[in-house]
């Protein structure tokens, strides 16, 4: 069995953008040899994580102002849409209201019918 090796455990601990520099300060003022791979890796690490969070605000940012611009456009088709169904609905029972009239008419005695015409 192999002996426990303390430096194989990843520790993971969330930093954020001023404590991350406040590191590599610190790491920067040790010698260079000792400390050039952790400073390149969190240095990178903190780069690409604000690189990630950037796109992620701009991608928002462009998805709501598509939405602005889109709004107007929505409203005014969405508007159009309703008046014509309105105006459908309404052609649509006043030809049923017309064609009830007409049957009832038909139904009726040919002499009552005279005085409808």
């Amino acid at each position: 069995m192999q002996q426990f090796n303390p430096a194989s455990v990843p520790i993971n601990y969330t930093l954020n953008f001023q404590q991350v520099n406040l590191l590599l300060e610190g790491l920067d003022k040790l010698p260079h040899e000792r400390v050039e791979q952790l400073y390149t890796a969190m240095r990178s690490v903190a780069l690409q994580a604000l690189q990630n969070a950037e796109q992620a605000h701009n991608e928002a940012a462009a998805r709501e102002a598509e939405a602005e611009r889109v709004e107007p456009l929505y409203t005014a088709m969405r508007s159009v849409a309703l008046q014509a169904l309105q105006d459908a609905e309404q052609a649509h029972n006043e030809a049923a209201a017309r064609e009830a009239e007409a049957e009832r008419v038909r139904a009726l005695p040919p002499e009552a019918a005279e005085g409808t015409a």
